[in-house]
């Protein structure tokens, strides 16, 4: 699988009831508002943390 599933979990359960659409692209997992895509999903490498970035 080309992306965590834990994470993608973690964020479906936040991003699906804000309305967001989940949508496989990119190798990876998005997630789309309104058809644009505001959060994303990569397969975590456990020599590099996951960050996150606020805007």
């Amino acid at each position: 699988m080309p992306y965590d599933s834990k994470l993608a979990d973690r964020i479906r359960d936040i991003a699906v009831p804000l309305g967001m659409v989940e949508k496989k692209m990119f190798g990876g997992l998005g997630f789309l508002l309104e058809g644009n895509m505001c959060v994303g999903g990569l397969e975590r490498d456990a020599d590099r943390p996951c960050r996150s970035r606020s805007v």
